[in-house]
């Protein structure tokens, strides 16, 4: 009997140091017996869920998390392994007493009696909300990245004050003919030779004093080759510690072409509807005036 008391000393003297070691801890800890329902939680865990060790207390776990709502496929992961006692590493979004969402890693881990018979579970959690959302904001960068690279448009971002350029997408180089280090040496003034450094001063002046938030213009841009093409530009500045000043442009070579050509076939048609002896005229759809000859002129004048 007086060994049994020993033993059963040590024991408690072992699980008090354990609750103290756990209590001290930035992770979530949480104890359950063999069926998997709390007995203890420490305080990180309440701060955590936002849950008290009285709202814990008798449940499963996986139910006050809610991780049956947000993660079905771990919580039922980690469901099986506490049935099997046998441990489980999940990553999942658990829901906390305020409805916020946060990401943890769950550590579950099961421990036995002196005799090897499971005796309960150890959950640990890690918050890994700021880390999960940096992954994925940085993903979402890298995503738009590539996606502004790829696009048919150029575009240029370069700096507010020494006006260098800081990137510049596939298609703006490929037009340009330029490489990105030759590039990185150069400033907007280099592929614009119709704006002077006053002229281009006074054009972005507004964004700097922020009277106006997207200027748009029309420019020609001159290829390392020497040859020019006309752009069309919306121009914008961004960013608070390093402003950066974003073109989004347009190469209208094929616009300006096709309103050339329109232009054309519109003054054979007024020249061929001049030379009708009788009176013509055209309406469109909302029975306004398009065309009219000059003979239609005369006889309704």
């Amino acid at each position: 009997v007086e060994l049994i008391s020993v033993d059963r000393a040590v024991s408690n003297r072992h699980i008090a140091r354990l609750e103290a070691l756990a209590a001290k801890t930035t992770n979530g800890v949480i104890v359950c017996d063999a069926a998997g329902l709390v007995e203890w939680i420490n305080p990180n865990c309440e701060l955590i869920s936002g849950y008290s060790l009285e709202e814990f207390s008798g449940r499963n776990p996986l139910d006050v998390m809610q991780l049956d709502r947000t993660s079905p496929n771990s919580g039922a992961h980690v469901a099986r392994a506490m049935q099997t006692g046998t441990p489980a590493h999940e990553e999942m979004l658990g829901r906390s007493k305020s409805g916020r969402e946060y990401w943890m890693k769950l550590d579950v881990q099961p421990f036995e009696d002196s005799s090897g018979r499971l005796d309960g579970f150890v959950l640990v959690q890690t918050d890994v909300t700021d880390h999960k959302t940096a992954g994925v904001a940085q993903d979402r960068a890298a995503r738009l990245g590539r996606m502004i690279e790829d696009s048919l448009n150029e575009v240029y971002v370069f700096d507010a004050e020494t006006l260098r350029f800081a990137e510049v997408n596939r298609g703006a180089r490929h037009n340009l003919g330029y490489s990105a280090a030759e590039l990185s040496r150069m400033t907007p003034l280099d592929i614009k030779p119709k704006l002077k450094p006053a002229e281009f001063a006074e054009l972005i002046r507004p964004l700097i004093e922020g009277s106006e938030k997207v200027l748009r213009f029309s420019t020609e841009h001159r290829r390392k080759n020497g040859t020019l093409y006309p752009v069309e530009i919306s121009l914008q500045l961004m960013g608070v510690d390093r402003p950066v000043f974003v073109a989004m442009v347009q190469d209208t070579t094929e616009k300006d072409a096709a309103e050339r050509e329109a232009e054309v076939a519109r003054n054979w048609l007024v020249a061929a509807i001049e030379t009708l002896p009788d009176g013509f005229v055209y309406y469109d759809s909302d029975d306004r005036l398009v065309l009219a000859n000059t003979r239609y002129r005369e006889i309704y004048a």
